[in-house]
């Protein structure tokens, strides 16, 4: 609009022509570019280029050169005076190379004082011209001493023709100013977002209008830097990029994304983003900002292990007597043995830790439930709680129809969590019994199982303080060969007790019991202190979003490898079924009961929300983090403060040093507190 007011003497109807365009200049009207507009700018245009704007040039008549430059592109407008009237004759204008938009200013105005005179030379060679500028360029350039390189040819070639050099302000240099405006610079300029940031707005422009009250900033290309050089460890390597990039907060997003998402960026740690970042970029608070964005980064949280210590306190299980907890769990397969077994079935009591052990041929419901009914069932009675894995053999309809008629309530433990089965222990136990006796014939492990089942049971237990098998017999069975025996040549055979003593040793057995339970409770607390040294507690409620563990197997038929899969995957609490057990629902709704130590807090990323929304999920999360050290450093200082108070030497230590305050008062009266 500045270039056709320049010429508007020359259009005729000009309010006319540009009222659809000026309407969109005023305050409070909304920007719309329509039909309407596109017509009165396309016949501006044309008015530009036709008579009586443009005009013949005359050889007769003094030409004048008007030139300008911006970052972009050159400019420049060749004119003639024709009755005391401005006319143009040509517009130029070209776009800088990659190279030269890396010239200061003034160079960038040489430039295009020399394209120009280039440009037009058939028309001003020989001739004495006007050259107007609204930049001191060639006079910089005339008084340059000993000029090289480029300012040296230039200045060579500018000597060819005879000029007169002018200045005009840059308010009324309209059609160059415009010309040198490339095509990409005002469509962004069109285009360009108004700046949300209410801070980067007031900051840039208190730079622009007092540039020296802000030594540190400057603005180029209306973008703002800071001068904010990295300090190095070795003094001789200066900062390369000691201006850095002020990012207002609606620019922060793409930032980030870069220096972190991209595989340039490698979705590495939230030290060396920030680092990275540093070098380039600055905005308040962008430390915080950097570590919140990549601690909220989902892929982050999906693909990268648990740096932290393990999660979840060692529990307790109280058990009420003999036989009413019974865990049991399935070894194998192992080599097939001439007897045709491949696996073994294992029922432990929790109480008194006796085992039953059977070997079988094939692990599925069928045998399972066999086995527990003539090992358990009909030798020790019905149990309360059977605890078992997740296996297909466990966990079948054909089982869980059996154990609810027979009142018995199956407790399975969380996936992948097998040290929640007491029963793991003993077949780590077993297995190692085995090994020691089958030397190089793995075919004969199930020999002697019945000899080993014999001997864990009667071996102490450190938990309850008794064998098994006494606290299920009331004594100990006497073992089938010692020494002892051939040395006594006694026959085997048990001592010779009256049924009123066995009754009498019988009825002892509850309190042993008790004493049982007292042994077990001890041995839980002294297992819990070292358990839980190294282990943190954490805790979720309900509806709270997670990532759990994934546990998956690499495929060559999917060409899928399992060190590349994702480590965990989204989830949501949607049961509690103990501190450290939780029933979680993943993306495909699939119900899973899972163990504490395997899920982390799901936190949405840092930019699912607007650049304002962004900043206050920061400052809450610092607030919350402040917040709660105070509270725990206030609970600290009480908790000192109490145990000061209860101490029994407070009264004395106080009473002491009331004392000698006292005496010294009495030597020195203006002696103060």
């Amino acid at each position: 609009m500045g270039m056709v007011g320049w010429y508007s003497r020359f259009i005729k109807d000009l309010a006319d022509i540009r009222t659809p365009l000026t309407k969109l200049t005023q305050k409070n009207v909304t920007w719309h570019w329509g039909e309407e507009q596109e017509n009165a700018f396309q016949t501006l245009k044309k008015k530009l280029t036709e008579a009586p704007v443009l005009a013949r040039p005359d050889p007769d008549k003094t030409f004048t050169l008007q030139t300008d430059a911006s970052n972009y592109a050159l400019g420049a407008v060749l004119t003639q005076e024709f009755d005391g009237e401005e006319h143009p004759i040509a517009y130029a204008s070209r776009a800088l190379t990659k190279q030269e938009r890396n010239y200061t200013v003034t160079e960038k105005e040489c430039l295009a004082v020399l394209w120009a005179v280039e440009k037009y030379r058939g028309y001003i060679l020989g001739t004495n011209f006007k050259v107007i500028t609204d930049h001191a360029s060639l006079k910089w350039l005339h008084n340059l001493r000993d000029p090289s390189g480029r300012l040296a040819r230039w200045a060579t070639a500018l000597q060819a023709y005879n000029m007169d050099i002018s200045h005009r302000k840059g308010a009324f240099h309209k059609v160059p100013d415009y010309l040198s405006r490339s095509i990409d610079e005002i469509a962004a300029i069109k285009t360009k977002d108004p700046i949300e940031d209410l801070w980067y707005a007031k900051l840039l422009r208190e730079v622009e209008l007092k540039p020296d009250k802000f030594p540190d900033y400057r603005i180029d290309n209306n973008l703002l830097y800071i001068h904010r050089p990295k300090s190095l460890k070795d003094p001789l390597l200066p900062d390369l990029n000691s201006w850095k990039l002020v990012v207002p907060a609606e620019n922060r997003k793409t930032v980030l994304h870069d220096m972190h998402n991209t595989p340039q960026a490698g979705h590495l740690g939230r030290e060396k983003t920030f680092e990275k970042l540093a070098l380039l970029y600055f905005w308040p608070k962008m430390r915080s900002n950097v570590y919140n964005y990549v601690r909220r980064c989902k892929k982050c949280q999906l693909h990268k292990s648990s740096q932290q210590q393990p999660k979840g306190l060692m529990g307790k299980r109280v058990i009420e007597g003999p036989w009413t907890h019974v865990a049991s769990d399935v070894m194998g397969p192992l080599p097939r043995s001439k007897a045709g077994n491949s696996y073994i079935v294992v029922f432990q009591d929790l109480f008194t830790k006796y085992i039953e052990v059977k070997p079988m041929r094939k692990a599925n419901a069928s045998t399972i439930l066999h086995n527990f009914e003539e090992q358990v069932l009909f030798r020790w009675g019905c149990p309360k709680y059977l605890i078992t894995d997740n296996g297909t053999e466990y966990s079948n309809r054909a089982m869980s129809k059996r154990m609810l008629e027979l009142g018995i309530h199956q407790t399975t433990i969380a996936a992948y969590r097998p040290q929640a089965n007491p029963t793991e222990r003993v077949n780590r136990t077993f297995k190692t019994m085995i090994s020691m006796f089958i030397d190089q014939d793995h075919s004969t492990w199930d020999v002697y199982v019945k000899e080993l089942t014999f001997a864990f049971n009667n071996a102490f237990g450190t938990s309850t303080g008794f064998s098994p098998a006494y606290l299920n017999y009331g004594r100990n069975p006497r073992t089938i060969v010692t020494i002892r025996n051939e040395l006594e040549n006694t026959p085997c055979s048990l001592e010779s007790l009256t049924p009123d003593m066995w009754a009498d040793r019988m009825s002892r057995l509850p309190a042993i019991y008790d004493f049982v339970r007292k042994n077990l409770a001890a041995a839980n607390e002294k297992q819990a202190k070292y358990y839980n040294a190294n282990r943190k507690e954490i805790s979720f409620e309900i509806n709270d979003l997670v990532v759990r563990k994934n546990h998956t197997l690499s495929s060559k038929v999917d060409k899928r490898a399992k060190k590349f899969d994702p480590k965990y995957r989204p989830s949501k609490i949607i049961q509690k079924l103990s501190p450290v057990i939780y029933v979680v629902k993943d993306e495909d709704n699939r119900e899973t009961q899972v163990h504490v130590n395997d899920l982390k807090p799901y936190e949405p990323e840092l930019y699912e929300s607007t650049p304002s929304q962004m900043q206050a999920q920061i400052d809450n999360s610092q607030e919350t983090k402040k917040v709660k050290a105070r509270k725990k450093q206030i609970e600290n200082t009480n908790k000192t403060m109490t145990q000061v108070t209860n101490s029994p030497e407070r009264d004395e230590n106080e009473c002491e040093e009331s004392n000698i305050k006292h005496r010294l008062r009495q030597r020195r009266p203006n002696l103060k507190n």
